[in-house]
């Protein structure tokens, strides 16, 4: 399962809510690996690599790649990550 940059950039866009960001990552990754029914693709995967990947991609390209794709602020994109990654599932 591979969480790309693109996927990262448009649930930003779309979600502002983690939960809803989080479900639509779970489904893109789900079609990644619908053919093998052993995979399961679980929230708990998703949160965690997410957060990854807000990491790897560092999160001020993220900021400055969703600012230039969409019609949020600075600041809006920034509350949204900041959200997403004080998520917890408990």
């Amino acid at each position: 399962m591979i969480l790309t940059l693109d996927m990262m950039i448009h649930g930003i866009a779309t979600y502002e809510a983690p939960e809803d960001f989080f479900q639509y990552v779970k489904t893109e990754l789900q079609k990644q690996v619908e053919p093998d029914a052993y995979r399961e693709v679980t929230m708990e995967n998703v949160v965690k690599k997410t957060t990854i990947a807000i990491d790897f991609f560092i999160k001020e390209l993220i900021v400055d790649k969703a600012v230039a794709e969409t019609d949020k602020s600075r600041s809006e994109i920034e509350s949204i990550i900041n959200k997403i990654e004080d998520y917890s599932l408990n």
